[in-house]
């Protein structure tokens, strides 16, 4: 448009009255641009963020996320006012995006759970010779000990998989 403004001056171009009308809101839709943008950057994140396993868990938070977005893109036109409807849509790409950074967490921290299980040693076995009553009652005495470290990871494991469940509801 700055162009085609010199080129009228010279009088090589006539530039229609609706051009004129959106170069005179240049600020307002440069605003507008960048809220599109800013919706636009907050779904990208959520779609970066989600990996191929978990895109069927989050297939009706996006679906639901999907239809927040969708009336800006067939209704809101560049001369209304869409501060509400950027605000509501970032709130909502927020949310989802909260949602998935916890099921992610909840996950890595049920794997570390699983893997201190699965790697822990279920007999206490040191370098000196033993009478077989003794060694017997080491063993169960260790065995109790990692009864209680199972039970507690299971409880853990337990309170991430009900917080991830509540994701879902």
């Amino acid at each position: 448009m700055t162009y085609w403004t010199k080129i009228q001056t010279l009088g090589f171009v006539t530039i229609p009255h609706n051009v004129s009308r959106l170069l005179g809101k240049r600020d307002q839709l440069r605003i507008q641009r960048e809220n599109v943008m800013l919706i636009v950057r907050d779904y990208n994140n959520i779609i970066m963020k989600i990996e191929d396993k978990e895109k069927a868990l989050f297939k009706e938070h996006m679906e639901n996320l999907d239809r927040a977005i969708e009336p800006g893109i067939r209704r809101i036109n560049w001369s209304m006012n869409a501060d509400p409807f950027v605000l509501s849509c970032k709130r909502e790409c927020q949310d989802v995006f909260k949602k998935v950074k916890i099921f992610q967490k909840n996950q890595q921290k049920i794997k570390e759970e699983l893997e201190r299980i699965s790697t822990a040693t279920l007999t206490q076995i040191q370098e000196n010779l033993y009478h077989l009553k003794e060694f017997v009652k080491e063993q169960e005495d260790a065995l109790k000990v990692k009864e209680k470290e199972f039970s507690k990871s299971f409880g853990r494991i337990q309170t991430k998989m009900m917080k991830t469940y509540e994701l879902f509801l």
